[in-house]
């Protein structure tokens, strides 16, 4: 079973170089090369918020999220967090299982800084009704991926913690192309309300990829 994580960081700017140094040497000498590893994919809040770094990361199943934590790179970064200071705070995760939808486009790479991320939290009325949300969801994902280039991921999935919760990753060209493109789709406008009628609360929160990590390895 896949595992999606979504990730807080919690950033002391004053050693913010060291993290991003720290960091990018973690995605570049081991990351990339797992195998199992299938997204590493890191944003910030749209406001310009520096205290947190926000990410999407997809195993393959929990096993290969184990293999990651325990690889010589991922213990040295984690060395380096704590005698640099480079957090506030541990990092937190909730963790989730994609059900719907896609993270890239074969083909394209990895989106690079700027691109706009919506992360969508959804609570379902019921576990019955959180299913009948991603039946509801299929016909629009299918829309969305044969036809709108400019809508990068598209990925319902469901909490592994809370059998009422949804969260949505979806990624941009553009800000504009989710409010102008995507959102007065014929296909958006009719699916809105009838998943909206599963849902009991929701909120939307608007970042910009900072291009740290990837989406895809193709």
């Amino acid at each position: 079973m896949p595992l999606l994580q979504f990730v807080t960081l919690h950033l002391n700017e004053d050693t913010r170089e060291k993290f991003d140094q720290a960091f990018n040497e973690l995605i570049d000498t081991s990351v990339k090369s797992e195998e199992k590893t299938k997204c590493y994919y890191w944003f910030a809040p749209e406001s310009g918020d520096k205290k947190n770094l926000y990410g999407v990361e997809i195993y393959e199943d929990e096993s290969s999220w184990k293999e990651h934590m325990a690889t010589p790179q991922f213990k040295k970064f984690v060395e380096s967090v704590q005698s640099n200071g480079l957090f506030t705070q541990s990092f937190s995760a909730d963790n989730y299982e994609p059900v719907v939808g896609f993270v890239d486009r074969p083909g394209k790479e990895t989106p690079s800084a700027g691109q706009h991320v919506l992360i969508v939290d959804f609570v379902a009325k019921s576990s019955a009704d959180r299913d009948g949300l991603f039946k509801e969801a299929q016909s629009l994902v299918d829309h969305v991926e044969k036809n709108e280039d400019g809508t990068i991921s598209y990925l319902f999935t469901k909490s592994l913690e809370d059998d009422k919760k949804i969260l949505i990753f979806e990624q941009y060209t553009s800000k504009s192309y989710l409010t102008d493109v995507h959102q007065q789709s014929e296909e958006f406008k009719k699916k809105s309300p009838l998943i909206a009628q599963y849902v009991s609360d929701r909120k939307l929160t608007h970042y910009t990829s900072v291009g740290l990590g990837f989406t895809s390895k193709k």
